[in-house]
């Protein structure tokens, strides 16, 4: 006879579905506290219906807006993959393209008191990837926005009903 595995704490895995006005709020909350690139990660993810990894892949060059595809890289043994853009995602992908995410944003550093900066997300110049790493060369790894995620959802204060 085999014994349950004891689970401690919320299962894992499990996405709390933001339905109609929930996900408008979700992206105005990740605009307001997030880092300018997390509101684009989450933007583009859900515009081109793809992972945060295939996201984070993506370069300027991977974009042909004049022929209106996006070309996605092969990721866990998928085939390379160019997804044909729709009239709203190729306005907004212009956009991002033309002007960026800017915010003016004030941090709390310490003796120094609040420093006042701009977090400007722009689009990259061609070959370079849409969101490079802060650290090393290459691309930013998908820990990173997990971890910035997790901390918006945490003061992400609305009540979400998961029975609707």
């Amino acid at each position: 006879m085999k014994k349950k595995a004891a689970t401690t704490g919320a299962k894992l895995g499990q996405a709390i579905p933001l339905h109609g006005a929930l996900w408008k709020q979700w992206c105005q909350h990740l605009l307001r506290i997030g880092p300018s690139w997390l509101y684009v990660v989450v933007m583009l993810s859900h515009m081109l219906c793809c992972r945060v990894s295939e996201v984070l892949a993506l370069t300027a060059d991977d974009f042909n807006l004049r022929h209106r595809f996006v070309r996605i890289k092969p990721l866990k043994r998928q085939p390379e993959v160019k997804k044909c853009l729709l009239t709203p995602v190729l306005s907004k992908l212009q956009s991002l393209k033309k002007k960026g995410v800017k915010r003016k944003r004030t941090r709390n550093c310490g003796a120094r008191g609040s420093v006042t900066f701009v977090d400007h997300w722009e689009w990259p110049k061609p070959g370079a990837y849409l969101f490079p790493s802060q650290r090393t060369s290459g691309r930013m790894k998908k820990d990173a926005v997990c971890h910035s995620i997790v901390k918006a959802r945490k003061s992400f204060d609305r009540d979400i009903d998961t029975t609707k």
